[in-house]
């Protein structure tokens, strides 16, 4: 999985490529954000290879990231 999803309507947000890279820039280590269905959302960093993303309705859910090494 290389995309950060909604997790009420499952809309693709953003690369997680692009999650990475504004999380290493911000202080706070969250991003809030607002999806196209309306629902307000923080993308949290946990660890190195996993997001927390909770909406403002309560809903919840951890993305990991996948490691591609050794491929060429």
């Amino acid at each position: 999985m290389d995309c950060v999803k909604c997790p009420t309507c499952g809309q693709v947000i953003m690369s997680i490529k692009k999650v990475e890279g504004l999380l290493r820039k911000t202080s706070s280590k969250v991003l809030l954000r607002h999806c196209l269905c309306g629902e307000a959302f923080e993308i949290r960093s946990l660890k190195r290879n996993a997001f927390a993303v909770s909406t403002s309705s309560g809903k919840r859910l951890e993305q990991f990231i996948e490691d591609v090494e050794g491929t060429s």
